[in-house]
């Protein structure tokens, strides 16, 4: 079966196709922010034992990093991980 450039493009920006592409992925993006929830939330409190007395401002920034840290800490070994550091 052929389909025709402008029925691809019609099948791009259509609602309903949008909508079910969606509802598949979503799913399985909660489930997987449902997994890494703890160990954010356990780094976010670390980081802000470590930073008490910090302004409240530059907070985020700290928090951000963290995550970050913790991240690569996941993907990498020691060595790697003090390069990426």
């Amino acid at each position: 079966m052929f389909v025709s450039r402008t029925d691809k493009y019609s099948e791009k920006i259509d609602a309903g196709v949008i909508g079910r592409k969606y509802d598949a992925t979503k799913a399985l993006a909660v489930k997987k922010m449902k997994a890494a929830m703890p160990q954010q939330i356990f780094v976010e409190n670390m980081v802000k034992q470590v930073c008490d007395g910090v302004s409240t401002i530059l907070l985020p920034y700290y928090i951000i990093f963290g995550k970050e840290v913790a991240m690569l800490k996941d993907r990498h070994n020691a060595g790697t991980l003090i390069n990426e550091l």
